[in-house]
């Protein structure tokens, strides 16, 4: 899913693909977990207001989580970075 998405593999926040392929979704490793989870959250809120700011939560979480896995060495600074994790994000919630 990672490589069809043209996303840079230091962005996927995995050793190695078949690390990738043995997670399942519920599993703490699966990368951007913390952002699937908010952005699954726009399912059970009603007004405008609290589904952006699930929206923004989730671009928040995004970005900790790649800073987080390189400690501060990397981030995502561009949106060409940024369209294609968030795609996969969108791709695998439940929304």
């Amino acid at each position: 899913m990672l490589s069809y998405l043209d996303l840079t593999k230091k962005f996927w926040l995995i050793n190695n693909e078949e690390e990738f392929k043995s997670l399942d979704r519920a599993g703490k490793k699966i990368p951007y977990h913390l952002a699937l989870f908010e952005l699954d959250k726009i399912n059970s809120v009603f007004s405008p207001r609290e589904k952006l700011k699930s929206i923004m939560m989730m671009r928040s979480l995004m970005r900790a989580e790649v800073i987080d896995f390189y400690k501060g060495k990397e981030e995502l600074v561009s949106m060409d970075d940024e369209l294609p994790v968030n795609i996969y994000i969108v791709l695998m919630s439940n929304i």
